[in-house]
This record gives structure tokens, C-alpha cells and sequence, in this order.
């Protein structure tokens, strides 16, 4: 246990990744829950949006794990987080389209979710903006 108040933390290096398994969480109970998403939906998109998610993961992860020593591997960083970016606007559109397609789906629901997606965008941009070559 921290002995500082959960109002006093300041964000960690890695809050994007952070930030990025509690989306996982928030979508995947949401997604989930038979009086939002029926199944009928959930075959078709719910499982999709979890999926999404899973790939965000993947990506910050990679990303993550490289050390960039040279341009080429710096290159490859900046991919990953693109990618991870564009998925970000990838789980915005499938949200808008339960929103839209599902009528048990309202948008107060995903309040939550919806703050968790833009904050990880913003996250994962300040972190793609701060890459640096390690010099060794």
C-alpha cells in the first residue's frame, strides 16, 4: 500500500498502458452485461469491440518493448503507437455504432468508457511526441 492520498498521485510513465488495461476491463463488463448488449448484438459487435481492445494492448505492448537504438527501430516504435492510436478512433466508431444500432445501448452508459478512450488517445499521442533514440 502507497501512503499517498489517491488524489495526490501524479501519472506514472507507463499511464498509458495503465489507462489502457482498465479500458480493456471497462469495455469487456460492459460488452458483457445481457440487459445492455443482447446477444444478438454481441456476436455481431460486442465481441468485436473486445477484440479492439485486445489489439490496443498488443500494441502498446510491442511499442513498449522497444528500446530504440536506431532510427530503423524508432521507426518501427512510432508505427506501433500509430497503430494503437488508430485503434483508439476504432473503438470511438464501434461505441457509436452500438450507440446507434442497439436500444438498450445509451450513451450516459458508456460515460466511463468514453472519457477512458479520449484520455488514452491523449496519453498515447504525448507518448508518441516524447520518443527518443537511447543512446548506449
Amino acid at each position: 500500500m502507497t501512503n499517498v492520498f489517491e488524489r495526490n498521485r501524479k501519472e506514472t510513465k507507463l499511464q498509458f498502458y495503465i489507462n489502457a488495461l482498465d479500458l480493456q476491463v471497462e469495455i469487456t463488463k460492459y460488452v458483457m452485461r445481457e440487459n445492455v448488449v443482447p446477444k444478438k448484438w454481441r456476436y455481431a459487435i460486442g465481441y468485436d469491440l473486445i477484440r479492439k481492445t485486445d489489439w490496443l494492448i498488443d500494441f502498446i505492448t510491442m511499442a513498449n518493448s522497444i528500446y530504440p537504438t536506431n532510427w530503423r527501430e524508432m521507426f518501427l516504435r512510432k508505427i506501433l503507437q500509430t497503430l494503437a492510436i488508430a485503434l483508439c478512433f476504432r473503438i470511438q466508431n464501434k461505441l457509436i455504432l452500438m450507440e446507434k444500432c442497439i436500444e438498450t445501448v445509451k450513451i450516459e452508459q458508456m460515460d466511463r468508457i468514453i472519457e477512458l478512450v479520449v484520455h488514452e488517445m491523449e496519453l498515447l499521442k504525448a507518448w508518441k511526441k516524447s520518443n527518443k533514440i537511447i543512446k548506449l
